[in-house]
C-alpha cells in the first residue's frame, strides 16, 4: 500500500576519488558543466534522498500532499557494449521509448526534461543522441505539438554534483517539485551549448534561469532519466497533479512583511523596544516566527500609531527595528514618514470611496514582467493561460509555429545579443505588448482583491481603458482577453511594407506653449496629454522626425517612443473597425464603480450600450489623462494604485496632483527589482495607509521555527575529537583527586624507618605520564595522556633499622663498632631531612603540572565551542599557547635531569650506609 524508496551516498573517500580519477572521468575545473560547450567532466557529491510512494487513489482518499504522479516507466540495458562505463544512445533511447509508451502520451507533449547530464563531453553527447532519437522519430506533419524549442533541458548535477547511487532519486524530486510549484528549474553553470548539440534545431532548450511553468490547459509533464554504470538505463515521466493550487503550497523561502502598532507613538516606540531585545536574546528566532504570522493577520485599530516593513531575515528585521526606533524619535513631531523602506502613520486614513486602480497602456512593458510573483502567486498564471489558448490557436485555428504569449514575455535562455534583440522586437510588437500588458495588470489585480482590496473609481491609460471596465465589471473576464488580443491584432501593422502606420513622440517641457510650437507640423497631433510637463505626439513617421529635431532646437526634452503606430490618431484607422467588430460581439454591463473614459476625461455614462459604442471609436481619440486624473481627484479619490509594469502612471500622477493631498503608489515600479519584493513592499504602504489587506499572501505555508531540545541521538561533529560526558567526567576527577603525594617524613621521624631503593623508582612513574602530556602533538594524545595522570600516593614499605639488624647474621651484629654507629646515624638524618625538603618541592611542582593540565583542558574545551561556531582563534592566542607549551616542556626536560640526580644521590647514600653497615659480602 506504501513504499519509501531512494537512494543514499556518502562516500566521498579518497578511494572514490582514485576511482573516477581512473577513468577518467573528472572535471578539471572548478563546477561541473552539463551540455556547455566547456563541459569538462564530473565532479562527484553526497546525497540522500527518499520519496513515498503510493497509489493515486490511495494518496487522494488519505488527503496526502501529492507532489507528482508517475505515468510511465521505461528501462533498458546496453548490454555488452565498450566499457562499463562507456555511454550507448540507443540503449538510453530504448528507455525513453518505453516510458513514453507505458505513460501513454506523445515524448513532445513534455515540458521539462530532466537529464542524466553528467557534464562530461562523451557522455552528454550521446545522451543528447538519444533524446533526438527519441523525440524528432516518426513525427507527423500535424502532430498538434509545437516544432520550436518548448522543452526545458538541464540537470540537477549542475548544482550538487554526481551522487551518485542518489543522483536519480535528486533529479526526481527536482521534477517533482518543479511540477508541484510550477517553475521550470535552472540548469546552472552554461555559458553556451555546445555545438556538438545541435540543440537550435531540436525541441530542447537549455534553461539558466528560473521561468513560470505556464499552459494552455494541457497537464504539466516532465522526463527524468538516471542511467548507470554498465547500462542500467532508467527513465520516469511525470505528470502534475493538480492544475491550480488553491491553499498553501509554497515552500520557498520569501520575503515578509512586519506591521507593528500601539495607541500613541510612544507607545509604539516602547513596544519597538521591547521586540528589539526580545530578538536579541535566546529564542529570538521563535519570536521572530511568531512575529511574522501575527503580521499576516494585520488588524491595526483606525486610531493606533502604526508602521512596516519588509524583512527577509531575523537580522534583518534586527536592524530595520533599530532604524524604526531611531527615526521615532528623531521625527517625533512628524506625522507620517518612509524612510530606508519602513512606512510610519500616526494614524489611518480614512479610506472609504477614495481607492482609485489605474490599468498600464503601452510602453510600460519589459521582459520577464513581474516573474518572481509567478513563482509565488498562482493566480497570476490564469490571464497568460486564457491569452495563450487565444495566441496558439487552441480555439479553433490551428498554427504548430504560434508562440504562446507567455513565451514572449518570458522567452527562452539565448546566448548571442542579436537573439536577444530580436525577443525584445518580438515582444514590442502592438499585437504581443498590449494582451501582455493586460494579463500582468489583470492578475495583480486579482492578488490585491483575494486580500481584500475593493476598489471605488477605475481609470486606464489607453489599452489600459479596456482593463478598467473589466474591473468595473462592464465585460467578463474572458471577453476581456478575447477583447485585449483583439484590440492588439487589429492594431497591428498591416503587412504592406509601404504603408507608414505613423510614429509616436514624448514631449517634456513647458507644454503649454507646445501647441503654438506645432503650427508648422499640421499633422502632428497631441496623442496623449499626460501631464502638467509631458504630452506626446503622433503623426506621419516623416513628419514626426522633422518635429523632433524642431522641439529639441526649442529646448524640449524629446523621446522617440518604441511604438509601432501612431495610437490615437486617425493613421489607426486600419484597426477601428476589426476592433469595433470585437466589441460588439461582447457583452457589456453597467458599471458597478464608475470608469473614467480618456475620451472624455468623465465618467462613462451607466448605461452598458452607451459604453459599447463610446468604445468603439476609442482607439481613434485623444487621451485626455491629464483631465481625467484631476476630475478623479474632485471627485475623492484620494488613493492611486497603478496595477500594471513599472510605475509610468504613479509619475504622471505625482506631476498631475502636486501641492494635493493624495497618495500614488505602484505594485511594480522598478523593472530591475524582484518583483515580489516590490509587490509586499507596496503593500506595506497600503496598510500602513490604512486599507483593511487581510492575508494577501495565501499560499506561502506558515513559518513554523520549532524550539531546538536537547536528544541523546544527537551527536555534534566537528574538527576536533568528540569527547563523552563519561571522559569529561573522569578527566575532571583525574584533575581534582590525582597528584597527590603523600610525604614519608612522619613515619621517619617517628619510627626511624627508611625507605626501600625502589621508593626512588617509584616516585618517578608520575613524571612519565607528565612527559607524555608535553610531548603530545594532536588533540587525542592529549586527552589520553591526560586520563593516565591519576596518579596514587607511592606505596612506601619502610624498613626498621632495629629490624633490618635482627634479619642479619650474628656475625653481621657484632661487626660495626660502637662510634661508627652515631656517625652514621647523623648522615642518615641529615640524608632523610634533605629528601623530605625536595619531595615538598616536587609536590609543589606537581600541583603546578595539575594546573597546567586543567588550563590546557580549559583552553581545548574554548576551541571546540569556536570551531562549532565556526570563529577562528586568533593567531595571538594560539602563538601564546605554543610558547606556554615549550616553557613547559623546558621546564619538564630540567625537572627530568634533576630527578636523575637525585636518584643517583639515593644509590650513592644506599652504598655508603651498606659500607658503614659492613658492606655486602661480608659473612
Amino acid at each position: 500500500d506504501m513504499m519509501i524508496a531512494g537512494g543514499v551516498d556518502a562516500d566521498n573517500s579518497p578511494m572514490m576519488y582514485m576511482c573516477f580519477s581512473k577513468t577518467p572521468a573528472f572535471t578539471k575545473g572548478e563546477n561541473p558543466r552539463p551540455f556547455d560547450e566547456d563541459s569538462g567532466g564530473v565532479m562527484i557529491g553526497e546525497g540522500l534522498g527518499m520519496v513515498v510512494l503510493k497509489r493515486l487513489e490511495d494518496a487522494e482518499r488519505d488527503g496526502d500532499r501529492i507532489y507528482a504522479v508517475v505515468k510511465g516507466i521505461g528501462t533498458s540495458s546496453d548490454g555488452k557494449f565498450k566499457s562499463i562505463y562507456a555511454p550507448r544512445s540507443g540503449g538510453q533511447a530504448k528507455a525513453l521509448r518505453r516510458a513514453y509508451e507505458d505513460a501513454n502520451v506523445e515524448p513532445l507533449c513534455i515540458g521539462m526534461l530532466e537529464a542524466h547530464g553528467t557534464g562530461t563531453a562523451a557522455g552528454d553527447v550521446a545522451e543528447f543522441e538519444g533524446l533526438k532519437e527519441v523525440f524528432t522519430e516518426n513525427k507527423p506533419e500535424k502532430s498538434g505539438y509545437p516544432d520550436y524549442q518548448h522543452i526545458a533541458l538541464g540537470s540537477i548535477k549542475s548544482q550538487i554534483g554526481h551522487t551518485k547511487a542518489a543522483a536519480g532519486i535528486a533529479g526526481l524530486i527536482k521534477t517533482a517539485l518543479a511540477l508541484h510549484h510550477k517553475i521550470l528549474p535552472p540548469s546552472i553553470n552554461i555559458d553556451r551549448p555546445s555545438k556538438k548539440l545541435g540543440i537550435e534545431n531540436t525541441p530542447f532548450y537549455l534553461n539558466t534561469e528560473p521561468r513560470p511553468w505556464i499552459t494552455d490547459g494541457e497537464p504539466r509533464r516532465a522526463g527524468v532519466s538516471a542511467f548507470g554504470f554498465g547500462g542500467t538505463n532508467f527513465h520516469y515521466v511525470l505528470e502534475e497533479f493538480q492544475d491550480v493550487h488553491s491553499g498553501p503550497f509554497r515552500m520557498q523561502k520569501t520575503s515578509k512583511t512586519v506591521f507593528l502598532s500601539a495607541a500613541t507613538p510612544k507607545e509604539l516606540d516602547k513596544a519597538c523596544n521591547d521586540l528589539l531585545a526580545e530578538l536579541e536574546t535566546e529564542g529570538a528566532e521563535q519570536r521572530h516566527s511568531q512575529l511574522l504570522e501575527s503580521s499576516r493577520e494585520n488588524s491595526i485599530p483606525k486610531k493606533h500609531a502604526r508602521l512596516g516593513f519588509v524583512t527577509d531575515s531575523l537580522e534583518n528585521t534586527v536592524e530595520l527595528l533599530g532604524q524604526a526606533i531611531s527615526t521615532l524619535e528623531s521625527k517625533a513631531d512628524k506625522t507620517e514618514w518612509n524612510v530606508k523602506g519602513i512606512v510610519y502613520r500616526e494614524k489611518a486614513l480614512e479610506t472609504k470611496g477614495k481607492v482609485v486602480a489605474l490599468f498600464s497602456g503601452q510602453g510600460s512593458q519589459y521582459m520577464n514582467m513581474a516573474k518572481e510573483l509567478f513563482f509565488n502567486f498562482p493566480v497570476m498564471a490564469a490571464p497568460f493561460s486564457a491569452l495563450d489558448k487565444l495566441f496558439t490557436g487552441k480555439n479553433g485555428k490551428s498554427a504548430a509555429t504560434a508562440r504562446p504569449l507567455s513565451d514572449l514575455v518570458f522567452p527562452i535562455a539565448v546566448f548571442e545579443d542579436e537573439e536577444l534583440e530580436a525577443q525584445q522586437a518580438q515582444l514590442q510588437l502592438t499585437e504581443n505588448v498590449q494582451p501582455a500588458i493586460g494579463g500582468i495588470s489583470a492578475g495583480l489585480l486579482r492578488i490585491a482583491r483575494d486580500a481584500g482590496l475593493q476598489i471605488d473609481f477605475a481609470a486606464g491609460h489607453s489599452f489600459g481603458e479596456l482593463t478598467a471596465l473589466w474591473a468595473a465589471g462592464v465585460i467578463a473576464e474572458d471577453d476581456y482577453y478575447k477583447l485585449a488580443y483583439a484590440r492588439g491584432q487589429a492594431m497591428a501593422a498591416p503587412d504592406d511594407p509601404d504603408f507608414d502606420a505613423g510614429s509616436m513622440l514624448a514631449v517634456m517641457g513647458k507644454v503649454e506653449k507646445l501647441e503654438e510650437d506645432l503650427t508648422e507640423f499640421p499633422d502632428v497631433v497631441m496623442a496623449n496629454l499626460n501631464s502638467k510637463k509631458q504630452v506626446v505626439l503622433a503623426g506621419p513617421t516623416a513628419d514626426i522626425l522633422q518635429a523632433h529635431d524642431a522641439l529639441k532646437a526649442k529646448k524640449y526634452t524629446v523621446v522617440k517612443l518604441p511604438v509601432s503606430a501612431a495610437f490615437h490618431t486617425p493613421l489607426v484607422g486600419h484597426a477601428q473597425k476589426p476592433f469595433a467588430k470585437a466589441i460588439r460581439s461582447v457583452k457589456f454591463n453597467k458599471p458597478q464603480i464608475p470608469v473614467y473614459s480618456n475620451a472624455t476625461a468623465k465618467a462613462y455614462p451607466a448605461t452598458a450600450k452607451t459604453i459599447q459604442k463610446q468604445l468603439e471609436s476609442h482607439i481613434l481619440n485623444s487621451v485626455r489623462f491629464r483631465e481625467e486624473i484631476e476630475n478623479i481627484h474632485q471627485a475623492g479619490g484620494r488613493i492611486f494604485i497603478e496595477f500594471g509594469p513599472k510605475n509610468v502612471l504613479t509619475k504622471l500622477v505625482d506631476n498631475i496632483l502636486s501641492g494635493e493631498e493624495y497618495t500614488a503608489v505602484a505594485l511594480n515600479e522598478n523593472p530591475k527589482k524582484d518583483s515580489d519584493r516590490l509587490l509586499r513592499e507596496a503593500m506595506v504602504k497600503l496598510c500602513v495607509i490604512g486599507l483593511p489587506l487581510q492575508k494577501f499572501d495565501p499560499f506561502a505555508l506558515p513559518s513554523q521555527v520549532a524550539p531546538v531540545k536537547k536528544s541523546a541521538m544527537n551527536v555534534r561533529l566537528n574538527g576536533t575529537n568528540y569527547v563523552s560526558e563519561a571522559t569529561r567526567q573522569e578527566f575532571e576527577n583525574t584533575l581534582n583527586d590525582g597528584f597527590q603525594v603523600s610525604s614519608p617524613a612522619a613515619s621517619i621521624s617517628n619510627s626511624g624507618s627508611v625507605p626501600s631503593p625502589s621508593t626512588s623508582t617509584g616516585s618517578s612513574s608520575p613524571v612519565s605520564g607528565t612527559s607524555g602530556l608535553q610531548t603530545a602533538t594532536g588533540s587525542q594524545q592529549l586527552f589520553d595522556a591526560s586520563l593516565k595522570l591519576k596518579t596514587e600516593p607511592a606505596k612506601q614499605r619502610p624498613a626498621n633499622i632495629s629490624t633490618m639488624s635482627n634479619q642479619q647474621p650474628p656475625s653481621q651484629q657484632s661487626y660495626a663498632p660502637a662510634q661508627n654507629q652515631d656517625t652514621m646515624e647523623r648522615n642518615l638524618s641529615g640524608f632523610y631531612q634533605h629528601q623530605n625538603e625536595t619531595l615538598q618541592v616536587h609536590r609543589q611542582y606537581l600541583d603546578q603540572q595539575a594546573e597546567y593540565a586543567r588550563t590546557v583542558y580549559q583552553l581545548m574545551q574554548q576551541r571546540i565551542e569556536l570551531a562549532s561556531q565556526g570563529t577562528a582563534i586568533p593567531p595571538e592566542v594560539d602563538q601564546q599557547m605554543q610558547m606556554f607549551h615549550a616553557h613547559q616542556s623546558e621546564t619538564l626536560r630540567v625537572h627530568e635531569q634533576y630527578l636523575n640526580q637525585q636518584s643517583e644521590q639515593t644509590q650513592s647514600a644506599l652504598k655508603i650506609t651498606e659500607l658503614q653497615l659492613g658492606g655486602p659480602g661480608q659473612q
